[in-house]
This record gives C-alpha cells, structure tokens and sequence, in this order.
C-alpha cells in the first residue's frame, strides 16, 4: 500500500473512528475503441490508462480517451503507472515508454522467450524454451537493475509483485524465486491468477477425478479464508486478480449471462452490475479481470451481440480520494497544532 493511501485510511480513522467496514464505491464504464480481430485488453494503471492488443498491433488507450498505435509493436504484456508497457516487438522482448521508446530485455541466444506479466516497479515474469521447447525454465526480469531471478519449478510466472511475491498459472507460489508452501484443503492441485504484495491470493482449487473446480481466495499466510463450493449462492464464479485492499475481481460463469464479481472479506461477493455509476448502467459488466492498487478494472460488456473491453474507474477515482485523505490529514495537524 502507498503511503498517500495508507495515510487516507489514517486520516479517515481519526476523524470517524479506529475501525469501518469496507465498502465497494460507484464504477464508471468507458468502453474501448476496437481494431481488427482478436482484441485483447493486457493492462490498465491507476489513471485509467489501458493497453490491448490486436491482429493490427498494440494500441495505448489514455484516460482522456486519446488512442495511438505503438510503432512496430506485435504484442502487449502489461502497463504500469510509470507508463511502462511491455511488449514484443518482432522477436524482441522489453519496456517501452512514450519518452523513452523501446528497450529490449537481454536474452540467451537460441532461446524462444515469452513474457506473462509486469509489476508496477517494471519487473516482468517471463519463461525461455531452448531449442525444439526443452530445456524451460521461468525468471523474473527487473528492468530497472537489468538482473534476473530464476524460479524454482517449472511453472509460468502469471502474476509478480515488487516485494517479491510471485504466483505461476498451474499452482506455484514464490517469494523471492523460492517455492513457498499454502493449504490446498482437500484438493490436489491450483490454479492461481493473482496475488497482492501481502501474499494474498486468488485462484481456484481441484481434485483429479472430480468434477468441477472452488474459487479460493488465499491469506497471505497461505491459508484459505474463502471458498466456493458448487452449492453456494455463485456455484460457477471465477477469480482474477487480487490488490492490496483485499479487493478480489472475478466473474459468475452463469449459462444465461455471466456477470462480473468483487469480493472483499466485509462485503463477500457483490455483483459489480448493482454498483454502476448512474451514467453508465446502460451497460452489464459480463467479466472482470485486471485490477489496480487504486480500484481501476479491466473487463467486458456485449454492445449488439459483440464483446467489448472496458475500463471500470471508481467514483470518485483514486486521486480524489487520496487528496482528501491528505487534506483531511492537514486538517487534524491544524486542529492538534491549536
């Protein structure tokens, strides 16, 4: 957690009391252009800046709803509040800016590379092929030191976070490139897609010869506090990405219509549909899926029978929140000054 944020939370505790129960806000939806085939939304910061994705290239969406295609890009990984955004560029790999262009991460000759994910501080996870696809092994990239962690275990580096913390698709949990241990309750196997800088996870759970998969939200002890079975109220909901808050995104795979999901451990799971802003309810959120320290979402609508990615932004949006925490903040030393 930031410390504008954190002193927010202390600013707000003062004045209304030590503890209150979370409480999900408004969300505005503003909905991407699209171009080409194959849209795929890969990243959004906390401005409501966003990445995607097509057969046409990689194009960057900002808040102010300016879009221009980056030069000579094949395929979008992520994008942070720096304004970093990770990319293939031909059969190179690396960090572009708008300032700064691109710079390509350094790899072995004869290695096939193929990056997954990128954190706010611009560490990509990342997994290499040698020739003819033996020889694979996944790492963890900092672009600013341009060093390299290898992770224990074959798995692929889905989500990382700065203070170390890394998970990978088919169950894997890092910190620092060690495996770390977590409870799997009575099932064999996980599938995680994200963690907080905590620890805390998202992912689901399974048995070999059993039918159907739990949604499982993890502590960052590796404990499990939330667990779907498949006679709950959301038998069919999938997790996402999970942010420091404890706020968890998702979606109930229902057959009718899907719906996008939050969960947050003093709310439980809340249909994001039912928490749309008054100018934007013409719209039903069918998934949710990338999610920021600040609340900002990626997910999809259906506009004429077509999927469309869209950016979901608090009201009001983190920067407003975190200027009142401040003011507030100043308020109290004013008051404690007198």
């Amino acid at each position: 957690m930031s410390s504008a944020k954190a002193l927010a939370l202390v600013s707000l505790s003062a004045i209304w009391g030590p503890s209150f129960a979370f409480e999900f806000p408004q969300y505005r939806v503003k909905v991407l252009p699209q171009y080409g085939n194959f849209n795929s939304l890969v990243g959004v910061n906390n401005r409501g800046d966003a990445v995607s994705s097509s057969g046409l290239g990689v194009f960057y969406h900002s808040a102010d709803g300016n879009t221009f295609q980056i030069p000579g890009a094949f395929r979008g990984v992520g994008l942070n509040d720096a304004g970093q955004i990770f990319l293939q560029q031909g059969l190179r790999l690396g960090i572009w800016t708008q300032n700064g262009g691109f710079v390509p991460m350094e790899t072995p000759p004869n290695r096939d590379t193929d990056a997954l994910s990128l954190s706010e501080g611009g560490k990509v996870g990342y997994v290499q092929y040698g020739p003819g696809g033996f020889d694979f092994h996944a790492a963890i990239w900092d672009s600013v030191s341009n060093t390299h962690l290898e992770l224990e275990g074959g798995d692929f580096p889905y989500d990382v976070e700065d203070t170390g913390w890394a998970i990978g698709a088919n169950g894997s949990r890092w910190m620092n490139g060690a495996l770390q241990p977590y409870d799997l309750g009575d099932a064999t196997g996980a599938s995680l897609t994200g963690i907080n800088s905590f620890g805390m996870m998202a992912g689901t759970v399974g048995t070999a010869g059993v039918p159907g998969r739990k949604a499982t939200i993890w502590n960052s002890s590796g404990q499990i506090v939330f667990q779907l079975d498949r006679d709950s109220e959301f038998p069919y909901t999938t997790f996402g990405e999970v942010n420091d808050s404890g706020v968890v995104t998702g979606w109930d795979n229902r057959t009718s219509q899907s719906s996008g999901m939050l969960w947050h451990a003093d709310t439980g799971i809340v249909n994001v549909n039912q928490l749309l802003a008054s100018n934007s309810q013409q719209y039903h959120i069918t998934r949710l899926y990338h999610l920021t320290s600040g609340g900002v979402m990626s997910g999809q609508t259906t506009i004429n029978g077509v999927s469309r990615d869209v950016v979901l932004t608090p009201v009001p949006e983190p920067g407003t929140v975190l200027a009142l925490g401040a003011g507030l903040a100043a308020l109290l030393r004013r008051r404690r000054a007198t």
